[in-house]
């Protein structure tokens, strides 16, 4: 099973959000991250992703749920964590459009299926 770490970057009571801009899920929008790398740390694969699709640094502060999901005959794992920018300069790199909205607004966006239920999971219903 594929592990996948995402983060919930949090802002001023505002998460960040960014829309895909390749594949299936071209135009949904999700919580950034990526594919575990090697023997990394959760923590290591989220500050690297994080770092290669915004140019910023992040610090992780704590976990917040995850969700199994298969695409074709690939399984994944998907882990959530809440962490904060290090930097306000975001540059795009795989992302068509980023935008930070409050909690309660993530579910009036395309989100991804999979980012769907951890928004659910970890910030209430739709």
């Amino acid at each position: 099973m594929q592990r996948i770490i995402a983060a919930a970057i949090i802002k001023h009571d505002k998460v960040l959000i960014a829309e895909r801009n390749y594949g299936s899920l071209k135009e949904y929008w999700e919580f950034p991250g990526g594919k575990v790398e090697g023997d990394e740390t959760d923590e290591e694969c989220i500050c690297r992703e994080i770092k290669e699709e915004f140019g910023v640094d992040i610090q992780v502060s704590s976990y917040l749920g995850q969700a199994k999901f298969q695409i074709e005959e690939n399984n994944y794992e998907i882990i959530l964590y809440e962490a904060k920018l290090l930097s306000d300069h975001l540059r795009l790199t795989v992302h068509s459009k980023i935008k930070w909205v409050s909690r309660n607004q993530l579910f009036k966006n395309k989100l991804a299926p999979v980012d769907i239920t951890l928004a659910t999971q970890c910030f209430g219903g739709v």
